[in-house]
């Protein structure tokens, strides 16, 4: 009777505990994102995405303006063992509390990129999201054209 108390014992314990702090036992990607960020566009660690598609972190609170900055969001083309910067412009919409990278130039089709959160920013009630945060996504592979006559 005692060894069944021992192994349910433990068995609670890794529930209770060690599942709030390992990834393996409880919850998903999004759940390591910063607290402050709520959504991220594309969504990390996915493949197949529109070349189109909106570059862009969503936060869960308004962002202190002060701490608003140009190269707060970078964008990197990962090519073999160099991160190439895709130079850009960030935008932040204060209505939907979004920052959106937009690049200069269209990305590459089947094409792994990385977008970094490279300035510290003062969020409403969460206090300071140190830089850092990143997700990765890789490009579509792109369609080919008609081809000739």
């Amino acid at each position: 009777m005692r060894r069944i108390y021992s192994g349910l014992g433990v068995w609670l314990f890794l529930v209770l505990f060690a599942g709030a702090y390992n990834p393996l036992l409880a919850g998903s990607l999004e759940d390591m994102r910063p607290h402050g960020i709520m959504a991220t566009s594309p969504e990390g660690n996915t493949s197949g995405v529109d070349v189109n598609t909106p570059i862009s972190a969503t936060f869960s609170e308004g962002i202190n303006h002060l701490t608003l900055d140009p190269d707060m969001i970078h964008l990197y083309k990962l090519e073999g063992s160099e991160d190439l910067a895709i130079p850009g412009k960030v935008k932040y919409d204060a209505k939907t509390k979004t920052a959106y990278f937009n690049p200069e130039k269209d990305l590459s089709s089947a094409t792994n990129y990385k977008v970094v959160m490279e300035k510290d920013l003062e969020v409403a009630s969460v206090g300071i999201l140190k830089a850092g945060f990143s997700w990765e996504f890789t490009t579509q592979i792109g369609t080919g054209g008609c081809g000739g006559s």
